[in-house]
């Protein structure tokens, strides 16, 4: 996957990702990586973090 796309997913908000998720049958396939993003989300660092590292 695309760490740019990723990023992306992680910038919008959760409950709204997770309705749309919910509510698109055809994301069905990609429902457990993108579930699994989530869960992800609050241990993640912006981006600007990332390049002062």
């Amino acid at each position: 996957m695309l760490s740019f796309f990723e990023q992306e997913l992680l910038d919008l908000d959760q409950d709204l990702l997770g309705t749309f998720i919910e509510q698109t049958p055809a994301l069905n396939d990609y429902r457990p990586y993108l579930e699994r993003l989530l869960t992800f989300k609050p241990y993640r660092l912006s981006p600007e973090t990332e390049k002062n590292c």
